[in-house]
């Protein structure tokens, strides 16, 4: 978020948004379903989205719908027949298609033809403790993603369909490049990983409001449609120019078990680990994880953050403007029907690729 343009912060209806993982499997599935984590049970590549589910693929069955760039693993957590080979606006009107741009992963880009992260291993090698090229990288890579959604736009335009057009441009994570001795994604909540931004281009489109979360986009989606009714009755919907009436969002992590609770100015974290899970999620960082060469050289930093909460709960991050007591009565009712995930065996294909992208600990499940 930090990172986006000024002209498109400026020209494209900008909304800080709240991401509902720390990772891409439960952020694309809360994008495609309107729910959290703990509602769709999606919270690892070991996992994918139950068939009965609703999505925004099959929701409407009158549009054409695709995921593009479904190479990788995300395909098969959202269902792999959505994937569409073909350019992402080749499908016939009226369609609605995703597009994953892995432009800002690890690696990260070095031009705008990039698809595939390659070499992740080998990039960490060589950033080691250099915080300056790990953010001059990302936010390289963040203008070429930019750029990227500026051809997009330019492609509708030349297909003279933009004005009947919905375009959101998004996150399904956030980043950290040092902060709290931490590099990548996949792991603890922070800010850095929960605030992502939202961008939605169309002239009579605009969101009035401070904040949103990635359960909104499913609904925004469904009334650009005019298809508000398809919605399931138990995803909140509202229309894209009115107020959300959820005060808050969520974001939940498996890996280091916890919730946080967030508005447009800050949160709080809740860590529901004991001190030997703790200590395992240090190894894992220093040890097994991607950027494990990184953290290897900021131990004291990475112990302190997998600490923090042991003895005094929650973790606050800046000005929440809403009271911890509140906060813990929304992780309570949300998680008083949490679902568990239907799990899926990892092709030792799948296990490679992931451990490319430097998921060492979802390749090892």
């Amino acid at each position: 978020m930090d990172y986006l343009s000024p002209s498109l912060r400026d020209n494209h209806g900008f909304t800080k948004t709240i991401s509902s993982g720390t990772f891409s499997p439960p952020g694309f599935a809360t994008l495609v379903t309107g729910r959290y984590p703990h509602e769709h049970g999606v919270y690892g590549f070991h996992h994918e989205l139950d068939s009965e589910m609703e999505t925004i693929f099959t929701a409407f069955p009158t549009v054409n719908t695709g995921f593009y760039r479904g190479i990788g693993q995300i395909g098969e957590v959202l269902g792999a027949e959505h994937d569409v080979p073909s350019e992402p606006f080749e499908l016939d009107e009226p369609f609605l298609i995703m597009e994953r741009d892995l432009l800002t992963h690890v690696p990260y880009a070095k031009d705008q033809q990039t698809t595939i992260p390659e070499g992740t291993e080998s990039y960490w090698k060589e950033v080691r403790t250099d915080r300056g090229k790990l953010i001059d990288d990302y936010e390289r890579s963040a203008r070429l993603s930019a750029e990227r959604f500026k051809s997009r736009v330019a492609e509708l335009e030349e297909k003279e369909i933009l004005e009947d057009t919905l375009v959101i441009l998004t996150a399904d994570h956030g980043e950290t490049l040092g902060e709290n001795g931490l590099v990548g994604h996949r792991h603890s909540i922070t800010p850095e990983i929960s605030y992502v931004p939202t961008l939605i281009y169309n002239e009579g489109a605009s969101i009035h409001q401070d904040l949103i979360g990635h359960t909104d986009i499913f609904p925004i989606v469904a009334n650009a449609l005019g298809k508000k009714d398809q919605v399931p009755n138990d995803v909140l919907t509202h229309e894209i120019s009115e107020t959300s009436n959820r005060a808050v969002y969520l974001t939940e992590s498996a890996d280091m078990d916890s919730e946080g609770v967030w508005g447009p100015n800050g949160g709080y974290v809740f860590v529901n680990e004991g001190l030997v899970s703790r200590l395992k999620w240090i190894v894992v960082k220093m040890a097994i994880s991607g950027a494990r060469y990184y953290h290897r050289r900021r131990p004291l930093s990475v112990i302190k953050h997998g600490m923090e909460g042991l003895l005094s709960q929650p973790l606050k991050y800046g000005n929440p403007q809403f009271s911890e007591e509140f906060a813990e009565k929304v992780v309570k009712n949300a998680l008083e029907d949490q679902i568990e995930g239907e799990d899926r065996e990892l092709s030792s294909e799948a296990e490679a690729r992931l451990r490319e992208l430097g998921y060492m600990e979802e390749a090892n499940k």
